[in-house]
């Protein structure tokens, strides 16, 4: 997935708030956003627990992974290390589900990023299952709120590069369509606990509980990477 060069802000502005952070990525693709995400994150924090979640995991994906130095990938790498990377492929709710009611070994996620399936259905439920793995401090980032998206449906399971995928299942198509809608709705759900806010324009927006996370931009550059947002945790 991508998300228009918030990797090293994300890092650098939000995760080094914590010790250890915990990051979930539902959506790689080949890495856009996985990459140099990993990349800051070797580079500001001594150590972090990164899970990344796809249909379809992307093997040269796997075999830059192991290229980066400090980097301990689960299942690939012998030892294990301070800066622990773990790669699922698998479908995201069916993950999720089972992470709530039968491992229950990943949860207090500091940081989550969705860019899995475009589709009311799908997003929708990621958010109400990550209640589950979240806490009062977690960003939640949401590509394509603004995109082509917003309100209409993806499934990319009618795609011939996804048809034959074991992961997917069968589209749950609903009358309200579309990224955007999914998130506005599961909001309004949540009776004030959680706001939602966008940069301008652009695809993403950001999820957090306003009563314990005040997120505020002290400089806005020519690039989106260049850019400095001040994050407040309250208690």
């Amino acid at each position: 997935m991508s998300y228009l060069g918030f990797s090293k802000l994300l890092v650098r502005d939000f995760l080094t708030n914590f010790k250890s952070p915990r990051v979930l990525e539902i959506g790689l693709d080949v890495g856009q956003t996985t990459l140099p995400m990993l990349h800051n994150m070797s580079v500001h924090c001594d150590e972090f627990t990164y899970v990344g979640i796809d249909v379809k995991v992307n093997r040269l994906l796997v075999e830059q992974i192991g290229q980066l130095s400090g980097i301990c990938l689960k299942d690939f790498d012998r030892d294990a290390g301070k800066k622990n990377v773990q790669l699922y492929e698998i479908n995201s709710l069916e993950w999720l589900y089972n992470n709530i009611n039968k491992e229950k070994i990943y949860e207090n996620y500091d940081l989550v990023m969705i860019d899995g399936d475009h589709n009311y259905y799908t997003v929708f439920n990621e958010l109400k299952m990550l209640e589950e793995l979240t806490h009062n401090h977690t960003l939640i980032v949401c590509d394509d709120y603004q995109g082509r998206y917003r309100d209409r449906d993806l499934f990319y399971i009618e795609r011939d590069s996804h048809k034959e995928n074991k992961h997917l299942r069968d589209p749950v198509k609903l009358e309200r369509q579309g990224v955007g809608l999914a998130i506005d709705d599961y909001i309004l759900r949540t009776n004030g606990r959680l706001s939602s806010f966008a940069f301008g324009p652009l695809d993403p927006c950001f999820i957090c509980n306003s009563r314990f996370v005040e997120m505020k931009t002290t400089k806005m550059g020519n690039q989106i990477r260049d850019s400095h947002v001040e994050f407040t945790f309250k208690d």
